[in-house]
């Protein structure tokens, strides 16, 4: 069995092709490069190493670089992102990706980079067959907060274990977001206590869509009518899309039933595998289903429905759809 994309790096030991697929860009990159700078380091780069970015790929140019040896370098580098190779290709690329794969020089070392795959596809079997696949999913919570913070240990920053849970909920679980959350963080904190506090992380952290109407719903539920309607004008100053505002309170409410429905049988971690939700999401739904019944719930859902129509039928302004479902909601909860 191959060894990891990590151990052959850390052993100096990189061979053949390697596919790196999923939705976590930030891993790829960050693999794709240390391949690249590894394999590349000790001779010219333009002459070592060809990058193919999302367009269609010249074969008879990759058959002239392969065959051509490295310049002042043991190796060269061979990057093909999102070719689309492994989910559908033509006859054609089949036969010559094919035959590649079985006969690589030595010397050259290919990267594909690709967002998905089909297993079943011939590419697929032939480089899984002799060569390293890797799938990267986006990251669980756990290994989120531990990375999130030993990036900002390296900087001398810290956060709570809390604060941390709140930006991934907010920003979501790309890296490429939290990183960037976190590099602003770090600036924000130059100068000043190297634990950053939950006042900065809360002035600096830009809240996805979802992390507002999970908000928004909180406000609902609090039946704080004059926050909620200033919540509504704010993601209308924003540009937010008001059918993907009602779509997310809809996704929320059909949520909170589910959660309704296993609470009382299961536990918080079976709930979060059965739903999918993150541990301190389901600890937080629960938080809010204090405040409502079953009925509730499916009035609610029924609401979202109601003036997910209206939207879509042009029945009335989308806003003002948004409006009068969030007042019946907290007519509904009241």
């Amino acid at each position: 069995m191959l060894k990891s994309i990590k151990d052959q790096i850390k052993e100096k030991s990189l061979k053949g092709a390697y596919l790196l697929y999923g939705e976590e860009d930030f891993l790829k990159d960050y693999y794709t490069n240390s391949i690249s700078d590894l394999c590349t380091c000790d001779g010219p780069v333009e002459f070592n190493l060809l990058k193919i970015n999302n367009e269609k790929i010249d074969n008879d140019k990759v058959a002239e670089f392969m065959l051509s040896f490295p310049f002042m370098a043991e190796k060269k580098v061979l990057i093909i992102k999102n070719s689309g190779l492994f989910s559908k290709a033509s006859e054609s690329d089949k036969k010559f990706w094919t035959d590649t794969l079985n006969s690589m020089p030595d010397y050259v070392i290919t990267v594909f980079c690709e967002d998905s795959v089909d297993k079943r596809t011939a590419l697929f079997k032939a480089i899984s067959a002799n060569h390293t696949v890797e799938e990267f999913p986006l990251c669980k919570e756990g290994e989120l907060i531990n990375w999130f913070a030993r990036y900002l240990g390296k900087y001398g920053k810290s956060m709570t274990k809390e604060d941390i849970c709140y930006v991934i909920e907010n920003v979501g679980r790309s890296m490429y977001l939290l990183k960037s959350e976190a590099d602003k963080l770090i600036a924000y904190s130059l100068g000043k206590a190297d634990l950053i506090s939950s006042e900065a992380v809360k002035k600096s952290v830009c809240r996805s869509l979802e992390g507002k109407v999970f908000e928004l719903i909180d406000n609902i539920i609090g039946a704080r009518r004059q926050k909620v309607m200033q919540q509504i004008a704010d993601l209308k100053t924003l540009k937010e899309q008001p059918i993907m505002v009602v779509a997310l309170i809809f996704r929320q409410f059909s949520i909170l039933r589910k959660i309704k429905i296993l609470q009382n049988d299961f536990s918080v971690a079976e709930i979060s595998q059965k739903t999918k939700l993150r541990d301190f999401i389901v600890k937080k739904h629960i938080s809010q289903l204090k405040s409502f019944t079953i009925d509730e719930l499916e009035r609610g859902i029924f609401l979202c429905s109601k003036a997910d129509e209206e939207i879509k039928g042009g029945l009335c302004d989308p806003w003002l759809s948004v409006e009068k479902l969030a007042a019946s909601l907290i007519n509904a909860e009241g």
